[in-house]
């Protein structure tokens, strides 16, 4: 009783197949959201029943997993037995288990090297964007909100944020994108960026420490560059220094953080210094409003 299953063949001469079936039970399935509704799974003989299959006699292999809360009874994905297909077929299906039985051969276990030893985010970090495929993240930003990607456009390679409004979300992210980099600990770090800045806002700032279900923005120092020709500087959500620059599409943003000493920079000039001290340490951040907003030449160095 309980449990579901899949079957995938090929899309044509169906001479192969493979079945997918899981019996997971409701409390080992909860997600986070939404809520999962009361369901029972208990261990079950099943008959399976092949039409429209040219498949007699031809060897299935039974991978098993399984799953559930009690560790010393883990498996993942091993190979269980094997047996010759008829018209039918029987199972003996046990609770938190996910099958697979294939005609199909050459299966095994993925493998990999050691793992590296954990280790500080390097001192001096820069990104051009240029040796990635089109469409992939770029190495170390962890997207907070909004879709960060690497395009081909009039600027060459760039980082460019995708999303062109707000997505229906199931718990309060920032209101604007956002991506993160760097170390959560790091104090004192200059960052900067290019910005390819058409329409909208662009940002650049650090000492980020909440990202995910969170307004990211909230949490740290945002030095934004609107396209209507101005700048803010905020502190989470205060407002603290404001101007005006024109912007003509692409500019650098840079920021210094060193001890409660915050400089402001946009192609090189400064155009604030302050101190404030309501965030000691965190990420380093790119964001943009949503709109199409490109980023080159990342620069991340702490001291």
């Amino acid at each position: 009783m309980g449990g579901s299953y899949v079957t995938l063949v090929p899309e044509k001469n169906i001479d192969d197949f493979t079945l997918v079936i899981e019996t997971l039970t409701h409390d080992n399935s909860i997600c986070i959201r939404p809520s999962l509704p009361p369901y029972n799974v208990a261990p079950q003989h099943v008959t399976f029943q092949l039409e429209n299959f040219n498949l007699k006699n031809k060897a299935v292999s039974v991978w098993k997993t399984q799953l559930g809360k009690d560790v010393s009874k883990q498996m993942f994905f091993e190979k269980v037995g094997e047996f010759k297909l008829n018209d039918t077929f029987n199972l003996k299906l046990e609770v938190d288990q996910v099958y697979t039985l294939t005609t199909l051969t050459g299966q095994k276990k993925g493998s990999h090297g050691p793992v590296p030893a954990k280790r500080q985010f390097p001192a001096k970090y820069r990104d051009d964007f240029q040796n990635y495929p089109l469409s992939s993240e770029a190495r170390f930003f962890a997207d907070q909100t909004g879709s960060w990607e690497i395009y081909q456009g009039s600027h060459g390679k760039t980082m460019r944020q995708s999303v062109l409004q707000p997505p229906i979300t199931w718990c309060g992210e920032s209101k604007m994108p956002i991506t993160f980099i760097g170390d959560v600990s790091t104090k004192n770090f200059n960052v900067s960026s290019k910005v390819f800045l058409q329409k909208g806002q662009a940002m650049v700032g650090g000492r980020f420490t909440q990202g995910g279900c969170t307004d990211s923005y909230k949490s740290g120092y945002s030095f934004i560059l609107d396209a209507k020709n101005s700048w803010e500087f905020y502190a989470g959500e205060k407002l603290v220094k404001s101007g005006s620059v024109r912007v003509t599409g692409s500019h650098v943003l840079a920021l210094t953080f060193d001890g409660s000493l915050i400089l402001g920079y946009i192609d090189g000039s400064l155009v604030f210094e302050l101190r404030d001290a309501t965030f000691g340490s965190g990420w380093a951040a790119l964001g943009s409003s949503y709109d199409y907003v490109e980023f080159g030449n990342f620069s991340l160095d702490s001291f």
